[in-house]
């Protein structure tokens, strides 16, 4: 089987493993070039399957991680393989961050998210054991002439900048359409920053 196949066998084996059963077929909600994302119902309410390429397969040992160190961050985990790049998560219901208006669910979001920053950033190992690349803003700083000096890689970064701005302002004559499809996400994105 194709991707597809292969990733809702893994998530019923592991929605099995849980002792729920799903209902009906996955939906698939969103792909794109840093992740798939399905829908699915169960006989326990409705789950998340996420499949990210090899680039990204950090973000599931993250999510492992950030789910360890402040349970609610993130959505529950229900299973992960960060080697293959998987992750099922419980639904998260409510609004988005994005959807709220008042001024002290901001605040308090962002205190936690900079709480677990700081705790992170005195932590840098436990980041390192999640894949996430880690350096301290000394070594980042030494790096700056060797990077600047680099006269292909600045090309390569010029050259990425370049089709990042075409590609904006193609894609800025249609936002109207990006904004309605970028809320189909939205539940699983924003329930890292509601904290629930």
């Amino acid at each position: 089987p194709g991707w597809l196949g292969t990733m809702t066998a893994w998530a019923d084996a592991r929605l099995a493993d849980a002792g729920l059963r799903r209902r009906g077929d996955y939906r698939q909600i969103r792909t794109w070039g840093r992740s798939a994302l399905l829908q699915a119902d169960t006989d326990r309410g409705l789950v998340w399957a996420k499949a990210v390429p090899v680039a990204f397969a950090h973000e599931i040992a993250v999510t492992g991680l950030l789910a360890d160190l402040d349970p609610g961050l993130v959505p529950p985990v229900i299973a992960a393989d960060p080697a293959g790049g998987r992750l099922l998560l419980a639904h998260v219901a409510g609004p988005s961050l994005a959807e709220v208006d008042d001024p002290a669910a901001w605040t308090a979001t962002m205190a936690r998210l900079a709480e677990t920053q700081r705790v992170l950033a005195a932590e840098r190992g436990r980041l390192s054991v999640a894949g996430v690349a880690t350096a301290s803003l000394t070594a980042l700083a030494d790096d700056v002439p060797e990077i600047l000096g680099d006269g292909a890689l600045l090309l390569v970064a010029l050259e990425e900048l370049v089709s990042g701005l075409a590609g904006a302002a193609e894609g800025a004559a249609d936002l109207g359409h990006w904004f309605a499809f970028e809320q189909a996400g939205d539940t699983v994105r924003a329930a890292t920053l509601r904290g629930e």
